[in-house]
């Protein structure tokens, strides 16, 4: 299959504890719980890839990035950068 590197810089404006959470219906990472992972598409076509960032006490934010696998290899990047009005807050989102 075809594989990227995602990474998610993020921290927590009030200073709590955050954990990271890639997820997609298809595919696999190789670290999924990480800032940084790898991605591996087992199909063709279109998918979706999201992360959650969360604090210890309850609020998260979250960023989808649309992916498109084709049968011709190659390589792209994005830098996806979101911020809402609660914490903790994406700083920036790669994608390779």
């Amino acid at each position: 299959g075809e594989d990227i590197t995602l990474r998610v810089e993020a921290d927590d404006p009030d200073g709590d504890p955050i954990s990271i959470a890639w997820g997609s219906a298809s595919g696999a990472f190789d670290t999924p719980y990480a800032a940084e992972t790898r991605w591996q598409g087992t199909r063709l076509g279109d998918h979706e890839l999201g992360v959650v960032v969360r604090d210890d006490k309850g609020a998260f934010v979250g960023a989808t990035i649309p992916v498109y696998i084709d049968e011709f290899p190659g390589s792209g990047g994005s830098h996806v950068k979101v911020r809402l009005n609660s914490s903790p807050v994406v700083r920036w989102l790669q994608v390779e």
